[in-house]
C-alpha cells in the first residue's frame, strides 16, 4: 500500500524578524521549520516526490512525501528554493 504525505507551509521566516513574507530575504528563518526539515531528512523514511510526478512501482511501496508552499512569498525563494 502506498501513502502520500503532503505538508504545506505558508512561510518559513519568523513573523517579527524584519520584513518576512514579501521581502523574506532579510527575515530570520524559523528554527522550528529548520528542525522539521532536518527531522524529515534524517529519518530517511520518506521518498520525496514532486507534484504531478508519476509514482513508480518502487515508490508505490513506500511512504511518499511532497512539500508544498502556498502564496510563493519571497522567503520561499530566498530560503527554500
Amino acid at each position: 500500500m502506498s501513502f502520500l504525505l503532503t505538508l504545506m507551509y505558508h512561510q518559513v521566516t519568523l513573523e517579527n524578524s524584519g520584513q518576512s513574507g514579501q521581502s523574506g530575504q532579510s527575515g530570520q528563518v524559523d528554527p522550528r521549520w529548520v528542525n522539521h526539515m532536518k527531522s524529515l531528512v534524517s529519518s530517511n523514511n520518506y521518498q520525496i516526490v514532486i507534484p504531478r510526478e508519476k509514482l513508480s512501482k518502487q515508490k508505490l511501496n513506500q511512504l511518499n512525501l511532497c512539500l508544498t508552499f502556498d502564496d510563493a512569498t519571497a522567503d520561499f525563494y530566498f530560503h527554500v528554493f
